[in-house]
């Protein structure tokens, strides 16, 4: 097991990872925290507040040219749905639902029907990925990110001294 020096990294392979077994929920539910996770690193005080601000932000820059029907807002108020009440709903979101299709010759993405978005699942979390990559890329040298990105959870091979050493864990 590789030891990633890179949290970013170890969550996209993971959403990855999950996608190509059929686990469709957690890799929508780990790519939809994606626009908070880059937001906050770019702030120098990653605990204080205001993270719908930069999660809509982050979301209209990266994503918002690619979906139309879906604002950094709407994607912030799904996130709460899905994150909080297991729900691709919210009062604050301009449809009654949106649903993703994961079937792999039904390619219903992107588009509206009556009050409904639909959204493919592979698709949109491919693109946040491809978002992801883009942010990495124009954020690789602020020195604001990479002091954050030392922090964030990855997968250690050989532990995390001083607290655990010789054995595999997520710190």
């Amino acid at each position: 097991m590789p030891d990633h020096s890179n949290g970013i990294d170890t969550i996209l392979q993971q959403i990855k990872k999950s996608l190509d077994a059929g686990l469709f929920y957690p890799a929508l539910a780990l790519c939809l925290s994606l626009p908070e996770i880059c937001s906050r690193m770019e702030q120098e005080d990653i605990i204080s507040g205001g993270s719908k601000n930069h999660y809509i932000r982050w979301f209209d820059e990266y994503l918002g040219p690619k979906y139309d029907g879906l604002s950094g807002e709407d994607c912030y108020y799904l996130r709460c749905g899905i994150a909080h009440n297991a729900k691709a709903s919210h009062r604050n979101i301009k449809y009654s639902r949106v649903i993703f299709s994961f079937h792999p010759t039904s390619m219903v993405h992107n588009c509206i029907l009556h009050d409904v978005l639909c959204l493919d699942c592979t698709t949109f979390c491919d693109d946040m990925i491809c978002a992801v990559r883009e942010w990495q890329k124009l954020n690789s040298d602020n020195a604001t990110v990479k002091g954050h990105l030392a922090s964030l959870i990855t997968l250690r091979e050989n532990g995390l001294s001083p607290y655990v050493v010789g054995i595999p864990i997520i710190a």
